[in-house]
């Protein structure tokens, strides 16, 4: 991917330490200059250690309160930081400012049973994660506030 999305590139790269995968429009969008097969968009995947580090950073920046409508009714977490700045990424005038979206997916393990392409199977109630749980975990390990 060319352009401004390069740049945007390099600036997550430079945060998170990994490469990172540009997302594709599907469609053409005239009214937004959107075209079909162009990159519209920079993302990275974190797991482990890494992933928390930055979620901390996140939570850090939006000073450690977000709504609870941030926990889907599966028990993810998803906000967004209006400016990269504010998680501490130094600014660059060829980039200008701008936002980020966090997706954070909790799950136990066992959860690939249901999503792998062979020999699919089931899981209980018990097994898959409630908003309730999400929340005392986010509250209990990031120190983390829903209002």
């Amino acid at each position: 991917s060319s352009g401004i999305n390069a740049e945007y590139g390099e600036t997550l790269k430079e945060f998170t330490g990994q490469e990172c995968q540009f997302g594709k429009a599907k469609k053409t969008i005239r009214q937004w200059d959107v075209r079909r097969s162009r990159g519209i968009s920079v993302y990275v995947t974190l797991r482990g250690e890494k992933a928390i580090e930055i979620l901390k950073k996140g939570i850090c920046a939006k000073e450690f309160v977000l709504k609870s409508t941030c926990v889907t009714p599966k028990g993810h977490l998803n906000f967004g930081i209006s400016e990269h700045i504010d998680l501490g990424i130094k600014y660059e005038p060829s980039v200008g400012i701008f936002g980020l979206h966090m997706s954070v997916v909790l799950r136990r393990r066992g959860q690939r049973v249901l999503e792998r392409k062979i020999k699919k199977g089931k899981i209980g109630n018990n097994h898959k994660i409630k908003p309730e749980e999400s929340r005392a975990w986010l509250e209990e390990e990031l120190q983390l506030e829903f209002i």
